[in-house]
């Protein structure tokens, strides 16, 4: 065990035990080991809080967000709200692979519009070309430019969530996600959602 050089990177395991290669930490960083990202079976409270957000038993997400950070917050509050995390992605490039590599496909992704190595739009459109049987799976872009609505529309996403974003934002989206209902004021007039 030394460190981690510049260009070294960890990988995340997915349930069926296919790696994806991510997370590239810089000189120093600590060695981990791989990531897992199956979480089976969410705790008593956060079935409970499925119930009171009205996500369905067996509801899971997969995170794409180049900022460990966000991913974490998120994850933390999808578990809160009982929605199983199968990947937490550090970018989009790795998404069709962990898509791929899942044995069902997930109730929802969140995905980040600007990351480091990809775009959230192209990855979109790369999924729905290259897999198109993942066409159906809702797709929500997280982004701070709120203001591109009609662009994340016309590619195809489900909604957005902008960033920064907060408990009720993500509440919000799952909810939207899980039932096809959301609160007027996060509509625009073509239906599309936005928290």
């Amino acid at each position: 065990g030394g460190s981690v050089g510049a260009g070294d990177s960890s990988s995340v395991t997915l349930p069926d035990g296919a790696g994806i290669a991510s997370e590239p930490r810089g000189r120093g960083s600590p060695s981990l080991p791989p990531i897992s990202c199956h979480n089976p079976g969410a705790g008593t409270e956060a079935k409970a809080a499925a119930t009171r957000v009205g996500v369905p038993p067996g509801f899971t997400a997969i995170i794409v967000d180049d900022e460990r950070m966000i991913r974490r917050v998120v994850e933390r509050y999808l578990d809160k709200m009982g929605v199983e995390v199968v990947a937490s992605l550090d970018d989009g490039d790795v998404l069709a692979d962990a898509l791929a590599h899942l044995p069902s496909p997930p109730s929802l992704v969140l995905l980040d519009i600007v990351m480091k190595r990809s775009n959230g739009l192209s990855v979109l459109q790369q999924v729905h070309q290259e897999h198109p049987e993942c066409a159906s799976i809702p797709v929500y872009a997280m982004t701070s430019n709120i203001e591109l609505v009609a662009e994340y529309e016309a590619a195809g996403f489900a909604g957005l969530v902008g960033k920064p974003f907060n408990r009720r934002k993500l509440t919000a989206a799952v909810q939207h996600c899980a039932t096809g209902f959301a609160d007027a004021s996060r509509l625009t007039q073509s239906g599309f959602f936005v928290a």
